[in-house]
């Protein structure tokens, strides 16, 4: 009887002890498949040296990885594949003690491709790197979300849009940072050359030379935009390489708490170029505390050239329905300035100027202050004029 009696009891016991372990085990399992990776990049030693390495180490569909890169030069172009879910952050110390945004952590992309590629599907948040030299583009994002925060991305190129971030059907962040002196310019360019002393092309192009977003949601945070330029080459109307800073194409922007700064958008021989700060053609747009000063377009818009082809612009607090009318195509597109301001900036319609890169300073000056025929601050068309 006492045997009888016991031998369930032990087995049951058993049995609560077994699950009790199993249980443990799937949590643990689940937990690690879960669990976020952190990978560690220094420009020698340390487990990885080359920040592609780590990338290509990091698991597709994890929550989150992170990749910590300690200050450096780090001579690569980088690929990020398709469903990462990816935060790299520069600023590192060489022991991973301590960051700080301010140390340079440089990947230059040695005029190779672009800076750094991001592939549809992704998620990347990228924080405290500086990208330069990239010649097809310094950031090329296609149908990702991407947030760059406190980073520099400057003297990229491209030959054709987006000298220095080109965005395709995607949502772009840009805070804290910033976008200079990277062009759009046809034929050979020397990234170390500034804006001032390019060589100018003449093939074709859509401009860009900051910006170029295309079916995106865009977003310009307490960010500076400067001396960015666009020659994309010859045009003439309707302009298509335009927007020195930034070129909207059917997208949704929001920029404020910014700074748009001596970008120029121009065109080679008799071509013409809207939209020396901003260029906007069937998107919405919004600026706020912003300033928008010392940009130049040889034809319309030397600050901002905002344009809607169905004729029905607004200039009013946009009414948003669930639809963006950029990105989705229905109208009215919608423009919102408040609290902001346009100062010295230029335009010169009445003759097709020939912008001399290489000319004296004193002459370049002189265009930017003193000539405005064709909207130097802004220019709104609605397709009636």
């Amino acid at each position: 009887m006492i045997s009888e009696f016991r031998t369930p009891k032990i087995t049951s016991l058993k049995l609560v002890l077994f699950l009790f372990i199993a249980a443990l085990t799937v949590t643990f399992f689940m937990g690690q498949a879960h669990a976020d990776e952190v990978f560690y990049v220094t420009p020698t030693g340390g487990t990885y040296n080359s920040i592609q390495d780590a990338i290509n180490a990091s698991s597709i569909g994890l929550d989150k990885v992170t990749i910590k890169v300690a200050e450096g030069r780090y001579q690569q172009s980088l690929n990020i594949g398709q469903a990462k879910d990816l935060t790299i952050q520069g600023g590192w110390n060489s022991g991973f003690t301590n960051r700080d945004t301010n140390r340079a952590t440089i990947v230059n992309g040695s005029d190779s491709g672009a800076g750094i590629s991001i592939n549809p599907g992704s998620t990347v948040v990228m924080d405290g790197l500086t990208v330069t030299h990239g010649n097809s583009s310094g950031l090329q994002i296609n149908s990702s979300t991407v947030t760059v925060r406190k980073s520099k991305i400057g003297r990229n190129h491209n030959t054709y849009r987006g000298g220095g971030i080109y965005s395709f059907q995607s949502t772009l962040i840009v805070e804290d940072t910033v976008v200079s002196e990277n062009s759009v310019i046809s034929g050979s360019l020397n990234t170390d050359q500034t804006v001032d002393h390019v060589t100018l092309g003449n093939g074709g192009g859509y401009g860009g030379g900051g910006i170029y977003a295309s079916d995106t949601y865009l977003t310009v945070r307490n960010s500076t935009i400067r001396d960015n330029y666009d020659n994309a080459g010859f045009s003439f109307f309707p302009p298509t390489n335009s927007g020195g800073g930034i070129h909207l194409n059917n997208s949704e922007a929001t920029i404020e708490n910014s700074r748009i700064l001596n970008n120029i958008a121009m065109a080679y021989a008799a071509g013409d170029s809207n939209g020396g700060g901003i260029y906007s053609a069937g998107s919405d747009l919004s600026i706020t505390n912003t300033i928008i000063a010392g940009n130049y377009a040889n034809y319309l818009g030397g600050g901002l050239y905002f344009s809607n082809v169905t004729g029905q612009t607004q200039i009013d607090p946009p009414t948003f329905t669930g639809e963006m009318s950029g990105v989705q195509g229905s109208a009215p597109n919608d423009l919102t300035i408040v609290n902001s301001t346009f100062a010295n900036n230029a335009a010169y319609s009445d003759q097709k100027h020939i912008f001399n890169a290489g000319a004296a300073n004193e002459a370049n000056a002189d265009l930017l202050n003193n000539i405005n025929k064709g909207g130097g601050g802004a220019r709104i068309y609605t397709g009636s004029g």
